[in-house]
C-alpha cells in the first residue's frame, strides 16, 4: 500500500469536452492506492472517502496520522475494516488541531527550502482556501518531477483544476499545452481562449503568449497591432521576451511605426539583464548605427557577451568585427566585456 507519494493525492479525474477537470471539489480528488484484489476493496475505499469528506480541510493531517498508524493497523487484507478502526479514523478528523498554512507565498518558500512534501500540503491548503494557484504549483511539481515521478498528464489535470477556478498561471500553461498538443488535444481556439484570458487577467507570460497568437494567427485572427499591444502590457511588467519582440517590431515596423531608436531602448534593457538576444541585437545596432551612434568597439563587446551565451550568429559577428578593429580597440572591447556585469530586471523576466 502507498500513502506517502504525492502521486496518490490526485487520482480521481474525469475528461470533459473542454479539457481535463477534476471530479467534484479538489478536496475529493484525494484517493488512496489500495493494492489488494480482495472483494472488500471498494467498501474500504468508500468508507475512507466518506471520512475524509467530513472535514476536507484537515485531510492532510489525517494522511499524516494514517502514515504514523500504518505499522500498527492492518489497512487491507482478508477482513473488512472494523467499526473500531473506522471510529478512530473519524476521530482523527474531529480531533485534528494543527492546521496547514493556506498561503501560496509561504508554500513557495517551503519549496525553496527543499521541503517538497511540506510545500504540497501548503499548496493544497491554499487551493482549498480559495487560491487556485495552489493547484497550479502542484502541477508544476508533477511537470518537473520534483518530489515525484515526472507526470505530464497529472500536471495537465492539475492545471485544468486551477484554470477552472481562474488561475491565470494555469490558464497560460494549459493553453500552451493545447497549442502544442501536449497530453491534451491540440486546439488553437481553446489555447487562445485560455492564454488570452490569462493575459487579460494580468499575467505577463500570458500577455506575451497571447501576443504571439495574434502575430501567428493561431486561434485568433492575425492582428499585429494587437500583438504589439499585448507585448506592451507584458513589457510593463519587465517580461524580457516581450521587450525583445517589441524591439523586433519597432526595428521592422511590423504592427507599429518603424522606430530603430525605440527598438534599441528595448534591446538595451534586455541586454543589461544578460539576455542573449538583447545583447546580440544591441551589438548589431552598434555595428550599423541603427537607432544609436555607430561604435564597433561596443559592437564587438556585446557580440562577445552574446556569443558566450550561445546566441546563434553572435560569434560570427564578433569575429567579423575583430577584423575591423585596431589592436588597441580590440583591447578596449575585450576589457569592456570582461568587466561587464548583468543587472537582473525586477518582475516577470
Amino acid at each position: 500500500m502507498r500513502l506517502i507519494s504525492i502521486r496518490n493525492y490526485f487520482s480521481s479525474w474525469k475528461v470533459l469536452p473542454d479539457g481535463l477537470v477534476p471530479i467534484g471539489d479538489f478536496s475529493f480528488s484525494f484517493s488512496f492506492s489500495f493494492l489488494s484484489d480482495k472483494s472488500n476493496k471498494a467498501d474500504r475505499l468508500y468508507f475512507i472517502q466518506k471520512a475524509l469528506s467530513s472535514s476536507c480541510k484537515q485531510s492532510q493531517e489525517v494522511l499524516q496520522r494514517l502514515r504514523d498508524l500504518k505499522r500498527s493497523y492492518v489497512l487491507f487484507g482478508d477482513r473488512r475494516w472494523s467499526p473500531a478502526f473506522l471510529g478512530l479514523l473519524v476521530g482523527l478528523l474531529v480531533m485534528s488541531s494543527t492546521s496547514v498554512r493556506a498561503d501560496v507565498a509561504s508554500a513557495i518558500k517551503t519549496l525553496e527550502s527543499g521541503d517538497v512534501s511540506g510545500s504540497v500540503k501548503e499548496f493544497q491548503a491554499a487551493f482549498e482556501a480559495g487560491d487556485p494557484d495552489g493547484a497550479f504549483y502542484i502541477g508544476r511539481l508533477f511537470e518537473m518531477g520534483l518530489g515525484t515521478d515526472k507526470d505530464m498528464r497529472r500536471a495537465a489535470q492539475l492545471y485544468a483544476a486551477a484554470a477552472s477556478k481562474q488561475s491565470a498561471k494555469a490558464q497560460n500553461r494549459l493553453g500552451l499545452m493545447h497549442l502544442n498538443g501536449e497530453f491534451v488535444l491540440q486546439d488553437y481556439q481553446r489555447a487562445a481562449e485560455l492564454i488570452c484570458a490569462s493575459a487579460d487577467a494580468g499575467d505577463a507570460n500570458g500577455q506575451f503568449n497571447c501576443g504571439l497568437l495574434y502575430q501567428d494567427g493561431k486561434g485568433v485572427s492575425r492582428d499585429l497591432s494587437k500583438a504589439v499591444s499585448y507585448w506592451d502590457r507584458a513589457a510593463e511588467q519587465n517580461n524580457v521576451a516581450a521587450m525583445n519582440f517589441l524591439g523586433q517590431a519597432y526595428l521592422s515596423g511590423k504592427g507599429v511605426k518603424q522606430d530603430p531608436a525605440k527598438a534599441v531602448t528595448y534591446f538595451s534593457k534586455t541586454a543589461a539583464a544578460g539576455n542573449p538576444m538583447g545583447l546580440y541585437e544591441l551589438a548589431k545596432a552598434y555595428q550599423t548605427g541603427a537607432g544609436l551612434p555607430k561604435d564597433l568597439v561596443l559592437a564587438h563587446a556585446y557580440a562577445n557577451l552574446a556569443a558566450i551565451r550561445s546566441m546563434e550568429g553572435a560569434a560570427d559577428l564578433r569575429n567579423n568585427l575583430e577584423k575591423q578593429l585596431k589592436a588597441d580597440e580590440l583591447v578596449k572591447a575585450q576589457e569592456f566585456a570582461r568587466t561587464w556585469k548583468a543587472v537582473p530586471l525586477d518582475g516577470n523576466g
